[in-house]
């Protein structure tokens, strides 16, 4: 796509203003074109050749970034931000070691460059080397202990270390220096969270939601509250809401399905026990009475057939002899 170059724009300034508003527009390409111009103005001005390696980044183009933010380093090998951005490249493409060294590079140049310190931070807690990690957001917190971000830097470091009151130290810290920060509410939710103080938890995640209601993190820290609390259908609402918001998140749908195999199994564990069926009913002899002897029955009675009765004749009246002769 080509692009006018009028007189007022021939000033490379101009160019990238231009390409900033491409950028914000999502026409890449044309912020593309517009930078390749502002370069061929000013060959050896590192920040534009920044610039023109982060647009390849947002294209998610490596090489074609990296081979830029090359050489902004090579104009001048002293400047910080050009470090830092081949640091992020080298991040991106999985090489941490590089990513390392460029950034203590760059901190030799800015050794009290909180926002420098904060990227070595990220290095070493990518690699899970929490040591190092506390170490250099110590600096970061010292070179200036008025910015939140370093201070909330820290608090997180102090909870992969499970200390909670230095978690909660620094994150009150930094909300006295940022108010009504989201970031720093959800934090202080899982800080209680973690204390078992469920009505604090729940009250940092509720004004963390207050603070931005977009924000599907927070939602999902209050699902998380609702599920300590044994609320199966609140979590599970709460979490639909962090879905709605941000819709294809592997962990939202693991969470999901997490709260409906509870709800199932709760279902189950409270439903009533299936009825018995009824007992065979088996026929039971006729009560006697006690008084009443049982009838024996001999073997013939049994296999025998029935004798049919005659009538029997009576007896002849016996006369005594004298009567015989009457």
């Amino acid at each position: 796509m080509s692009i006018d170059v009028n007189e007022n724009e021939a000033d490379a300034h101009a160019q990238a203003e231009r390409a900033k508003t491409y950028v914000e527009k999502g026409d890449l390409a044309s912020a593309e074109v517009a930078l390749l111009a502002a370069v061929e103005l000013q060959p050896k001005a590192p920040w534009l050749l920044r610039r023109l390696a982060d647009l390849y980044v947002r294209r998610k183009d490596l090489p074609t970034a990296a081979l830029w933010a090359d050489k902004a380093v090579a104009t001048n090998p002293k400047d910080a931000a050009s470090r830092a951005l081949r640091a992020r490249i080298y991040v991106d493409e999985g090489d941490l070691d590089a990513a390392e060294a460029a950034l203590l590079a760059a901190v030799e140049s800015q050794p009290n460059a909180p926002w420098l310190l904060r990227r070595l931070v990220d290095i070493y807690l990518r690699r899970k080397d929490l040591a190092s990690a506390a170490l250099w957001a110590d600096k970061a917190v010292a070179a200036n202990p008025e910015e939140a971000a370093s201070l909330v830097q820290r608090a997180r470091i102090y909870l992969a270390q499970r200390d909670l009151d230095g978690a909660a130290a620094k994150l009150l810290a930094a909300d006295e220096l940022q108010p009504n920060s989201s970031e720093i509410f959800r934090l202080l939710s899982e800080v209680n969270l973690k204390r078992k103080d469920l009505a604090a938890a729940a009250e940092w995640a509720e004004k963390a939601i207050a603070a931005n209601p977009g924000e599907a993190s927070s939602h999902l820290r209050r699902a998380d509250v609702y599920l300590a609390e044994g609320d199966l259908d609140a979590a599970e609402a709460a979490v639909r809401t962090a879905v709605d918001l941000k819709p294809g998140v592997e962990l939202f749908s693991r969470r999901l399905e997490d709260i409906q195999a509870r709800q199932s199994e709760r279902a189950a564990k409270s439903a009533p026990a299936d009825e018995a069926p009824p007992a065979p009913v088996v026929a039971t002899p006729a009560a006697v009475s006690p008084d009443v002897a049982p009838r024996s029955v001999s073997y013939a009675t049994i296999t025998s057939p029935p004798v049919e009765e005659k009538p029997v004749a009576p007896a002849p009246k016996k006369r005594s002899w004298w009567n015989i002769f009457k």
